[in-house]
Parts: structure tokens; C-alpha cells; sequence
């Protein structure tokens, strides 16, 4: 007659008083002893028991502390989120690594805000004019130019990929970025901007701002009189270029600003990725490609 004990959790086990060798001999083997055995195998079976739920515990644990490494945002609902914005807000706060939002091919009409708690996100899209996000703010509207940029970033380490930002306010209000940033170490590869004025803004401009252009192509658009003195610039702002091409590029020339320079390419030097922006120290884990010095 078999004997059973109970190990808990409902579970029970039986072991029989001798094993069946099988076939029509009817030989068994006796089991002797079988309480002592069951102690034995009742002690293993706890003991397993315990060091599984410690372990699914820990793992429980660290997984409900984990928060996810990205969101999809889909206009089509197929995503975690139907616009940018909501992505944003449920992105974890002061992050210390990358938390991607994979923004699917779509129009999103958002002005999208990053604040200084979102560091380390990153906007990666399906491609220029495939991903797209528009929106119409200008600095007649909030009377700053900054904060009417389509997408407004305050969060260090920012990077968007693969995306076009439209501000389609057009010329009548003023300023009205497509692109603003005040985070540090912020990163822009393959994107379209495109806007009226003030197209991508760097809210850093008093009183010893720095503008250089350099190696660019620089089309019609560049107004004849070339450099202007912007009004909070003061007279330590300084602007400068350096090997530029295009029918823009001989308007930057001719500017008349007491503090512009036709850069050498010794002094252009003091621009780059590695000098100005110490790109090797942050630039390599994004996978953006760069160039360190000049081309």
C-alpha cells in the first residue's frame, strides 16, 4: 500500500511499498524504511521549494523595479501611444541610461515639451518626411521665441533620428523654431527642420554668445547684408564662418559686424565636434556618426 505524505503547499507524495520490475514475472523489489525515506525526500523537496521562490522572488523583485527601455507611438493606435507627448510623460524621469520612443511613419501635430527631468530620451523615426511633426506656435503667441518651438527640450543627453520638424507658423508672428534645446549634449542626425525664422534654437545667448557656420551649403535664402547683431547679444557677441559654399556663403562675407570673422581653419578648429563639444566623451555610445575635426 502506497505510503503518502504531505509536503505543503497541497502537494503531496506517494511512494509505493515495493517496485514493480515489470513485465509478467511479478518480481518486485521491497522498499524498507519508507518513512525515513520520505523524511529525506520531504526535507529535499522543502529545500527546493525555498530556493525557487527566493529566486522567483528576486526575480519578481527586480523586473517590477524595471521599467521598460522604449515606447512605440503609433497615430494608427498600434503602438503604446497615439502621440509623442503622452510618450514623453510616461517616460521614466532622470534616466540614466537611453529610453528610446520609436516614432512610426505619420503626421503628429504636437508641440511636444521635454523637460529637465527627461534626460537620456531619444526620438528615433522611420525617416525624413516619413516621420513628421508639425506644429504653428510663434513668438507673437507666447512672446518668446524659444518655447514656440514644435519640440522644446530642456532634458540633457537628447538625441532625435530619422524625423522632419515643421513649425508652419509662417512669417507674421516673429520666431518660430522648429527645434529648441537647453539640455546639454544634445544630438540631431538625419533631420529636416523647416520653418520661417529662428529655425533650430540654442537658448544660450547672453551675453557671450558664439554663432559660426562652417562647410556648409548655403543657399539664396541668405540675407545680402549678412550678419546682424541680434539685441541680447551685445557687443561681446560673435559670430563667424568658415569655408562655407554656395550664393549664401559670399553674404556671410560681406557682413560688417565688429565682432564676425572669416575663420582660419586653425580657428575653425576651435568649432568642432572634439574641441568644442568634446564629442568623443559622449558622441560614441548614441551609434551617430561624426566627424571629429574638419572635413
Amino acid at each position: 500500500m502506497p505510503f503518502e505524505l504531505d509536503i505543503g503547499g497541497g502537494y503531496t507524495i506517494a511512494i509505493p511499498d515495493r517496485i514493480n520490475l515489470g513485465g509478467a514475472s511479478g518480481y518486485f523489489i521491497p522498499i524498507p524504511h519508507r518513512r525515513l525515506l520520505f523524511s529525506f525526500i520531504r526535507g529535499l523537496v522543502l529545500i527546493f521549494i525555498a530556493a525557487a521562490s527566493i529566486a522567483y522572488r528576486k526575480l519578481y523583485d527586480n523586473n517590477s523595479e524595471k521599467r521598460p527601455e522604449s515606447f512605440t507611438v503609433a497615430g494608427d493606435g498600434r503602438g503604446d501611444f497615439t502621440t509623442i507627448s503622452a510618450a514623453v510623460a510616461s517616460a521614466p524621469d532622470h534616466s540614466p541610461s537611453p529610453f528610446r520612443i520609436y516614432i512610426k511613419t505619420g503626421v503628429y501635430a504636437e508641440h511636444v515639451k521635454v523637460g529637465r527631468a527627461k534626460t537620456h530620451l531619444e526620438f528615433i523615426g522611420d525617416g525624413i518626411d516619413k516621420t513628421v511633426i508639425v506644429f504653428g506656435l510663434s513668438e507673437a503667441e507666447l512672446n518668446r521665441t524659444y518655447s514656440a518651438a514644435t519640440v522644446y527640450v530642456r532634458g540633457d543627453d537628447f538625441i532625435a533620428r530619422d524625423i522632419t520638424f515643421i513649425n508652419n507658423a509662417g512669417p507674421h508672428g516673429g520666431g518660430a523654431p522648429t527645434f529648441t534645446s537647453e539640455g546639454n549634449r544634445t544630438a540631431l542626425y538625419r533631420c529636416k527642420f523647416q520653418a520661417y525664422r529662428a529655425t533650430v534654437y540654442a537658448s544660450t545667448w547672453p551675453p557671450f554668445s558664439a554663432t559660426v557656420v562652417m562647410q556648409s551649403l548655403l543657399d539664396e535664402l541668405i540675407d545680402p547684408h549678412g550678419w546682424l547683431l541680434y539685441m541680447t547679444n551685445g557687443p561681446s557677441g560673435y559670430t563667424g564662418e568658415y569655408d562655407n559654399r554656395g550664393p549664401g556663403a559670399k553674404r556671410l562675407k560681406s557682413t560688417t559686424l565688429r565682432h564676425s570673422a572669416n575663420l582660419t581653419a586653425q580657428g575653425a578648429q576651435n568649432f568642432t565636434v572634439a574641441k568644442l563639444l568634446h564629442g568623443d566623451e559622449w558622441l560614441p555610445p548614441t551609434g551617430i556618426s561624426y566627424m571629429v575635426g574638419l572635413m
